[in-house]
C-alpha cells in the first residue's frame, strides 16, 4: 500500500494539473496537449480514439509505450 501511495504522489508531483492546462498568458499555447483514453479491453476506447481523431487538431497515436515510459521516468 505504501508503494502505491508513493507512486501516486510522485506522479502528482511530476504531472500537476498545470502541466495539462493552458495556464496564464497561454504558456502552453501552440504546444500539443495530451488526451489520454484509458479503458479495459472491449470498453470502447478504440471508437473513442477514432471519434477524437476525426477532429482536425487531434492526432491518434494508437497504443504506445509513451505513458508507461513517462511514468517510469517520473518515478
Amino acid at each position: 500500500m505504501k508503494e502505491k501511495i508513493a507512486r501516486t504522489s510522485a506522479l502528482i508531483e511530476n504531472f500537476p494539473p498545470s502541466y495539462f492546462s493552458t495556464g496564464a498568458a497561454g504558456e502552453r499555447a501552440g504546444r500539443p496537449r495530451p488526451i489520454f483514453v484509458f479503458g479495459l479491453p472491449r470498453s470502447g476506447t478504440t471508437i473513442t480514439e477514432r471519434i477524437l481523431a476525426a477532429h482536425s487538431r487531434v492526432t491518434a497515436m494508437g497504443e504506445t509505450p509513451s505513458f508507461s515510459r513517462a511514468m517510469k521516468q517520473a518515478l
